[in-house]
C-alpha cells in the first residue's frame, strides 16, 4: 500500500513540477482516444497507445535522472 501511496505522489509531484510532462499528458489525452478510433485491428490500437505511454514513461525517467542529478551536484 505504501508503494502505491508513493507512486501516486510521485505522478503529482511530476505533474505539478515538470511542464513537458504536463504537455506530454495533455497530447496523450488528445491522442490515446484518437487511437482508438483510427486503428484498425487491436495491435495497431495497442501500438499506438503504447508508443504514446513510451514518451510518458521516458519523460518520467528523464526527470527523475534530473532530480537526482540536481542533488548531487
Amino acid at each position: 500500500m505504501s508503494a502505491c501511496g508513493y507512486s501516486i505522489s510521485g505522478l503529482g509531484a511530476a505533474f505539478r513540477d515538470e511542464a513537458a510532462f504536463r504537455q506530454e499528458l495533455l497530447l496523450a489525452v488528445v491522442l490515446i482516444p484518437i487511437a482508438l478510433f483510427s486503428g484498425r485491428s487491436g495491435s495497431d490500437k495497442a501500438l499506438l497507445i503504447g508508443s504514446v505511454m513510451l514518451v510518458l514513461i521516458v519523460e518520467l525517467m528523464n526527470s527523475a535522472i534530473e532530480s537526482l542529478t540536481d542533488r548531487v551536484s
